[in-house]
């Protein structure tokens, strides 16, 4: 499915580990949201989790998206839209 549109959540607390939440639109037909967009420290790179539940002992993931290519390609989007949000939060920052 391709995407149609992604709205970005930049979360402004700094002691969550999570730093945006991203909802996607497939082909003007699904909307999923609860995409979770966190930084690795050690890599210096930020991932997605998808939306996911805790069921007390472990977070359960509630969407799979079973093609690799087709989840990377999601959150390769995910992450540039992020990146795209932080250039222009920036960029109003400094006006």
């Amino acid at each position: 499915m391709k995407i149609t549109n992604i709205k970005i959540n930049i979360l402004q607390n700094p002691t969550s580990k999570v730093l945006a939440r991203a909802s996607v639109e497939f082909e003007n037909y699904l909307l999923v949201a609860g995409f979770k967009i966190f930084r690795d420290e050690k890599k210096e790179k930020d991932f997605v989790t998808p939306p996911s539940y805790f069921n007390g002992s472990a977070w359960i993931p509630l969407i799979k998206i079973l093609n690799k290519n087709d989840w990377s390609y999601v959150c390769s989007e995910i992450i540039d839209k992020y990146n795209q949000e932080l250039i222009e939060e920036s960029l109003l920052e400094d006006k």
